[in-house]
């Protein structure tokens, strides 16, 4: 299977992740909740890192069951409220839902997580000026790394057609580099068109 990065592999092999490459057949949305659907079970404790209309919330929740729990987070006040109306008249109190930026995951959530889902770039009809950006994304996904229990699975979408949007993939795909390869595995999931600003999945899995 192709790689999509050529930089040599450090002399300690257990540092440096190489990511692999696949190509997708559906959107990438789509099929992080297929993969999502491979790890995560009934009772499991789950993060949505960008609550944005609440598709991804009502989804773990579903998912997890009452038995479970979901801590979401978004900066914005319309977010949290789109997430609060797919959930209205739903018998879900294990869903809890945090005004503030994903980099403060570490102030509500301090037990492990078998998954956490991020959907970067804007909140869809909502104010295109307010984006995710490289550096609070980072550090919530350090620090659901840090969180993430063995044979969890942490997934990216990464939109790269607004301004900023390829600035801060490339910043999680050098970040990915980072990681040691005998704790995770790194895969990009990217269309198979030529459309160059295409939104990818990005999928790091503890072993």
């Amino acid at each position: 299977m192709p790689e999509s990065h050529s930089n040599p592999q450090p002399a300690d092999s257990s540092y440096g992740v190489r990511p692999h490459m696949i190509k997708l057949v559906v959107r990438p949305t789509e099929r992080a909740h297929q993969l999502i659907r491979q790890h995560v079970a009934a009772g499991d404790h789950v993060v949505d890192a960008t609550l944005g209309n609440g598709h991804d919330t009502l989804f773990l929740a579903e998912l997890v069951g009452k038995k479970g729990r979901v801590d979401g987070f978004d900066i914005q006040s319309a977010a949290i409220q789109s997430a609060q109306q797919k959930l209205h008249d739903r018998d879900f109190d294990h869903v809890h839902l945090h005004h503030v930026g994903h980099e403060k995951i570490p102030d509500w959530v301090q037990t492990p997580i078998q998954a956490a889902m991020f959907n970067l770039g804007y909140l869809p009809g909502g104010d295109k000026q307010v984006i995710t950006q490289a550096q609070t994304t980072l550090q919530a996904l350090r620090s659901a790394l840090d969180l993430l229990l063995p044979n969890g699975i942490v997934t990216i979408v990464a939109y790269i057609g607004h301004a900023g949007g390829s600035e801060e993939a490339d910043a999680i795909l050098t970040f990915c580099q980072t990681l040691k390869s005998d704790q995770f595995t790194v895969t990009q999931h990217r269309s198979a068109s030529d459309n160059a600003k295409a939104p990818f999945l990005i999928t790091i899995v503890r072993g």
